[in-house]
Order: structure tokens, then C-alpha cells, then sequence
């Protein structure tokens, strides 16, 4: 065979040698690439379902509220009520042991 043929198919098969490594390289890259894409997506979908519920939550909140503020009226009130009937009872137990 001719040399200049010869010298040319050698480099050339060097050439196909590095693409080879390039591919197998950029291959590995590529799925890199692809599993932080993955994870990065999965991260995603998870922080938008955290602020969809959130979102709920503080939609729930103004409703909420209203309600502790009406509980804790409530209970004041109660408790102002039960210190009336303790103030009463007391009276009560004096007159009763006069």
C-alpha cells in the first residue's frame, strides 16, 4: 500500500480513536447532565406543591382568625361568668357559716 495512504488511514484512525473518547465523554456528560436536570425538576414540583399549600393555608387564615378571636371571647367570657359564681359561692359559704 502506499505510504501517504498508509499515514493517512493511521491518522484517521487517531482521529476516529479521539472522537470515540470525545463521544463516550460527552456521553457521560450528557447523562450528568440529565440526572441533575431530573432532581433539579423533582425539587421543583415538590417547592410548588409546598406553595400551593401554603397558599391554601394563608387563604384559610383571615377565616381562622375571626374564629380564635370569637373562641377567646367566648372563654373570657366564661371565665369572667365562673369568677361571678366563685364571687356568689363565697358570699354564699359566709352568710351560711354566719
Amino acid at each position: 500500500m502506499n505510504p501517504d495512504v498508509t499515514t493517512q488511514l493511521k491518522r484517521i484512525t487517531g482521529i476516529l480513536a479521539e472522537l470515540e473518547d470525545e463521544v463516550a465523554e460527552r456521553d457521560t456528560q450528557l447523562a450528568d447532565v440529565t440526572r441533575t436536570r431530573d432532581r433539579l425538576r423533582q425539587e421543583s414540583w415538590k417547592h410548588a406543591k409546598q406553595v400551593r399549600v401554603l397558599e391554601e393555608r394563608l387563604a384559610d387564615y383571615p377565616e381562622l382568625k375571626r374564629q380564635n378571636e370569637h373562641f377567646r371571647a367566648q372563654t373570657d367570657e366564661f371565665e369572667r361568668r365562673l369568677q361571678r359564681i366563685l364571687s356568689y359561692t363565697r358570699s354564699l359559704a359566709g352568710e351560711i357559716r354566719s
